[in-house]
C-alpha cells in the first residue's frame, strides 16, 4: 500500500470491517462527500476498501510517494509534518489526497495514535468516479510542508537598489502574504535574494486557472498584466473567461497557491512584454514558515498573560497561538456588534 508502513499493523484487505451497507451510511454523514450526487454514494461505496491500523503504525510517510487517500471511520491520527505534531484528525477526517490532486510526494506523516479503521480510494478509482470534480476539498495549510517534487529553479539574479525597493514594496502591499503573520524585513530581504528575473512576451499565459501544478509567485517589474476568471475552474478557456482587472509594475500574483494546497484561482496572462521577479515554492514556503513561526511564538506570550487560558496545556496553547489571525482596528471602529 503506497506510502503506508509494510507491517502486520495494517490490514489493508478489501472488504475487511463494515459492509457496504454500513459504508454508504458513513459517506452519508462525511461532509467531504456532501457534494457528491446521492446516486453515485453507491459506488462510491463499493469502491472503497477497508483499513484497520494498529496503534502507533505509520499509514503514510512524508516525502513517500501515494496511491491511496483515506477517510478515518474509527480512531484518531497524528499528522507530522519534518518531525513536528501538527495536527489530530478524528472520525470523518481524510488525509492522502494531496498525492492524487497534485501527483507529488506525501507532504505530512500520518501515524494512528488509537486503533484506526480507515476507508481507501486508490488513484485508479478517484479518477474513475472523476472525484477530483465533484468533491470540494478545502484549502490546507501548506506552509510548514509539503513539496518534494523537483520543480525548475534558478540562481538568483542580481538586482538594483530601485529593483530591491519595487519589490520590497510590492511583498510588503500584498495582503495574502500579511495573513501568514507579520513579513518582517529580514524575510522580505530573503525572497528578494533568491528571486531571478525572467522576460515575458505580449500575450504569455503566465498562470492558468486550476492548474494544479502551482510552483511559482512572482512580482511585476515591468509591464502589463490581464487577471482573467471563468466559471469553470476546471477548463479555463481565455474566451469564456471574465477580466478581472490588471496588474502592473510593483504588484504581485500567483501567491495563494503557494501558501495553501488550492489549484490556481484565475489565468494571468500578459497585456505587453514583460519582465518579472520569480521563486520557486520551497524557497517561498520556507521564507514564510520563518514568519509565521515568529508570530506563533509572540502570539503564544500574550496567551500565557491571559488568565482564563491557564488550565490548557502547553500544547493546546501552542495550538492556540497556530491558530490565532492578527488583524488591526481603527479608532472607534467596532469589532463587533451584538
Amino acid at each position: 500500500m503506497g506510502g503506508c508502513t509494510q507491517s502486520k499493523a495494517a490490514d489493508p484487505s478489501p472488504g475487511a470491517g463494515a459492509g457496504v451497507e454500513d459504508r454508504l451510511k458513513f459517506i452519508a454523514k462525511v461532509g467531504l462527500f456532501k457534494r457528491l450526487p446521492k446516486e453515485e454514494y453507491s459506488a462510491l461505496a463499493n469502491a472503497m476498501e477497508s483499513v484497520k491500523i494498529e496503534p502507533g503504525a505509520t499509514i503514510i510517510k512524508q516525502g513517500d510517494d501515494g496511491d491511496e487517500f483515506y477517510v478515518i471511520k474509527e480512531g484518531k491520527c497524528n499528522v507530522d509534518v519534518d518531525g513536528t505534531k501538527v495536527a489530530t484528525l478524528a472520525v470523518g477526517d481524510y488525509f492522502g489526497e494531496m498525492a492524487l490532486l497534485r501527483d507529488e510526494p506525501r507532504t505530512a506523516t500520518i501515524t494512528a495514535s488509537a486503533k484506526v479503521e480507515a476507508l481507501s480510494i486508490t488513484r485508479k478509482t478517484f479518477d474513475e468516479l472523476g472525484l477530483l470534480n465533484k468533491l470540494e476539498f478545502p484549502k490546507r495549510g501548506a506552509v510548514a510542508g509539503g513539496g518534494g517534487a523537483v520543480i525548475e529553479t534558478q540562481p538568483p539574479c542580481p538586482k538594483t537598489k530601485d529593483e530591491e525597493k519595487c519589490m520590497m514594496n510590492a511583498l510588503k502591499t500584498n495582503q495574502n502574504l500579511q495573513t501568514m503573520g507579520s513579513l518582517e524585513d529580514v524575510q522580505i530581504q530573503q525572497m528578494i535574494e533568491c528571486m531571478w528575473k525572467e522576460s515575458i512576451e505580449k500575450d504569455t499565459e503566465v498562470i492558468k486557472q486550476g492548474d494544479q501544478n502551482s510552483d511559482y509567485f512572482y512580482i511585476i517589474m515591468d509591464g502589463e498584466f490581464e487577471v482573467m476568471v471563468s466559471g469553470d475552474t476546471n477548463a479555463m478557456e481565455g474566451k469564456a473567461a471574465s477580466a478581472m482587472g490588471t496588474l502592473n509594475a510593483g504588484q504581485s500574483f500567483g501567491e495563494l497557491a503557494l501558501m495553501y494546497f488550492a489549484p490556481r484561482a484565475a489565468t494571468v496572462v500578459a497585456k505587453t512584454s514583460a519582465t518579472l521577479m520569480v521563486i520557486d515554492r520551497m524557497q517561498f514556503k520556507k521564507i514564510l514558515e520563518t514568519a509565521s513561526l515568529a508570530a506563533t511564538m509572540e502570539h503564544r506570550k500574550y496567551l500565557d498573560k491571559v488568565v482564563v487560558l491557564d488550565p490548557l496545556t502547553d500544547n493546546e496553547k501552542d495550538s492556540l497561538a497556530k491558530a490565532l489571525d492578527e488583524r488591526t482596528f481603527s479608532k472607534t471602529e467596532n469589532i463587533f456588534m451584538q
